[in-house]
């Protein structure tokens, strides 16, 4: 007994014992980058949701999420003897650990100047471009992003409250899909280029002749009133002016636009439509428009009333308000692939905030 509490204190004494650290950083890194998603999206869903109602957004931004670890360790013996027996002999070893963790994390909300420039702004053309270039559906970003090209427009009332009319949108999604056809066989790219006149950079639409189909193009030529022939356009922002026959003027939505477009896609309880909550948008024989016909397989979120079937949701994208649970089924990989979507264009709208370097204790 005596040589292993020697032996116990030896190790102690040395620090030869397991690190703490970097076992925390492994384990810890990944939890928090999941809790950081997850309170992201549903931070999202929880805005997209709240526009449906015509209540008022709130973005808040992790700042930092900092986290530091105390580990504290001690050893002792004691040798004892009795006072009358000599054989009463023997050693007591005592040991302690102390571990605790701190965590910190700061918040942000995305108000004045910076709520302008990042949830105003429409998104930009470098925008646009990065994401398809990084594999996006082309028909996707057009219906999330786009409002209108030339005169084609994309539901431009519902970038904004619920309508209380109809949009206009059915030839727009026919556009978006002519676009992604092309998209499918390599037949469309997209550049930035820089005029070596002005050094300023313009944007073009190249169609391959060789690969695109004539009859996709002699429809996107009618649709857009362009040039029969062109397969190089220019594309400019919309101006509210009469375009060329190889440009095309396109207006897009900024993200809180977006939010809002999407918001039609929430289906609220039955009872916050028969108690006037929401907006109704109405067809022009009276009976109530579907926006499932604009969103299509862009969004879709379920709703909830009953709080005894909550737990149905649990596992997938779901935030609780008004007294039902709004969610996105967990098979619906159309909603998700939009909400993920939605997510990736507000990082780089918004872009970074400046943070300092922080160096975090990890003491042992």
């Amino acid at each position: 007994m005596r040589k292993i509490a020697m032996a116990l204190i030896c190790l102690l004494a040395t620090g030869c014992s397991p690190k703490i650290g970097p076992m925390n950083v492994q384990d810890d890194s990944v939890v928090y980058n999941e809790a950081v998603k997850r309170g992201f999206d549903r931070q999202l869903l929880m805005n997209i949701v709240r526009l449906r109602y015509r209540d008022t957004p709130t973005f808040l931004e992790v700042g930092v999420v900092s986290a530091s670890y105390d580990f504290k360790r001690s050893a002792s013996s004691q040798f004892e003897t009795g006072s009358t027996d000599i054989t009463s002999v023997g050693w007591k070893p005592s040991f302690g650990f102390d571990y605790s963790e701190k965590p910190t994390t700061t918040y942000q909300p995305l108000q004045g100047k910076g709520y302008v420039d990042r949830m105003l702004s429409p998104v930009r053309f470098d925008t646009f471009l990065l994401l398809n270039s990084s594999g996006w559906n082309t028909s996707r970003l057009m219906r999330c992003c786009v409002q209108r090209m030339n005169n084609v427009k994309n539901a431009p009332n519902a970038s904004g409250p619920t309508p209380p009319v109809v949009p206009e949108y059915k030839p727009f999604i026919e556009l978006a899909d002519l676009f992604h056809q092309l998209d499918m066989i390599d037949a469309i790219h997209f550049f930035k280029k820089q005029d070596v006149n002005s050094d300023k950079p313009y944007y073009v639409l190249s169609v391959d002749p060789d690969v695109a189909d004539l009859n996709t193009m002699n429809r996107i030529w009618s649709l857009l009133e362009l040039d029969y022939g062109t397969y190089q356009f220019y594309l400019t922002r919309f101006a509210g002016k009469k375009h060329k026959g190889n440009e095309i003027m396109v207006e897009t939505r900024s993200p809180l636009s977006i939010l809002y477009f999407l918001s039609h896609g929430v289906n609220v309880p039955i009872v916050d439509e028969m108690r006037g909550r929401v907006t109704m948008t109405l067809e022009p024989n009276g009976e109530v428009f579907e926006w499932g016909n604009v969103l299509d397989d862009l969004l879709k979120v379920n709703s909830i009333s009953d709080c005894r079937k909550k737990l149905r949701a649990c596992n997938q994208i779901a935030v609780w308000y008004r007294g039902a649970m709004f969610y996105i089924d967990e098979d619906d990989l159309g909603s998700k692939s939009t909400f993920s979507l939605l997510s990736q264009l507000m990082a780089l709208q918004t872009g970074c905030p400046e943070l300092p370097v922080l160096t975090l204790p990890i003491v042992q």
